[in-house]
C-alpha cells in the first residue's frame, strides 16, 4: 500500500490508509465511513475558522480587525454550509478531498502559528502537513504557493527572498511530489 498506487494510477497513501482503518473498524458498514468523513469535515471547519481569525486579525483595516471574530464565524458558517464543501461528507469515495483539505488547512494554520511564535515545532509540523496533503489529494499542489502568500500577508515587512527562504521546504516537497 505504501510502495505503489493502490488503485493502479494514483499514489495517495494517506487516503488509502484512512480507508483501510475504516475497513478494519467498520468492515463494510457505510455508517462508520460516513462518521469518519463527518469528523474530518468538522475538523476542517475548525481549521477554517482559526485561519480566518488569523487573517482578519492581521488586516490593515481596523474595522476588520475589531470584527474579526464575528467575520471569521460568518465565513466559517458559509464554508460549512456551502454545498461544494458538504458533498465530500456524503460520499465515502470523496475521503481524499476531505483529507487533502484538512492537511492543506493544517499546513496554513501551523505556518501562521510559526509566523506568530517562531516555534520550530510549528514550522516542522507545517512541512509535514504539506507532505500529508500532497499524499491525500493531488489538488493540494498549490499548498506551497499558499504558504508563500500567507507569509507575505502576515509579515508584510519581510522581503520577497525572506518569504521564499522560509517557504523553501514546502516548495521542495511539492516539486518532489
Amino acid at each position: 500500500l505504501l510502495l505503489s498506487p493502490a488503485n493502479g494510477f494514483e499514489y495517495l497513501p494517506v487516503r488509502d490508509l484512512s480507508l483501510c482503518l475504516d475497513h478494519a473498524l467498520w468492515d463494510r458498514s457505510p455508517s462508520g465511513y460516513h462518521a469518519q468523513n463527518l469528523a474530518w469535515f468538522m475538523l476542517c471547519c475548525l481549521l477554517v475558522g482559526s485561519l480566518y481569525r488569523t487573517l482578519f486579525a492581521a488586516s490593515d483595516n481596523s474595522a476588520i480587525r475589531e470584527r474579526g471574530a464575528m467575520l471569521a464565524l460568518a465565513s466559517t458558517l458559509v464554508f460549512a454550509l456551502h454545498p461544494l464543501q458538504v458533498e465530500p461528507v456524503a460520499f465515502i469515495t470523496a475521503r481524499n478531498a476531505l483529507l487533502g483539505l484538512f492537511f492543506l488547512l493544517a499546513t496554513l494554520t501551523c505556518y501562521a502559528q510559526f509566523i506568530r511564535t517562531r516555534s520550530v515545532a510549528f514550522y516542522a509540523l507545517s512541512v509535514l502537513c504539506t507532505v500529508l496533503a500532497l499524499f491525500s489529494k493531488v489538488t493540494a499542489l498549490p499548498t506551497a504557493l499558499l504558504v508563500v502568500l500567507l507569509h507575505a500577508y502576515l509579515k508584510r515587512e519581510d522581503k520577497p527572498l525572506t518569504v521564499l527562504r522560509h517557504a523553501t521546504p514546502h516548495l521542495a516537497v511539492t516539486v518532489l511530489a
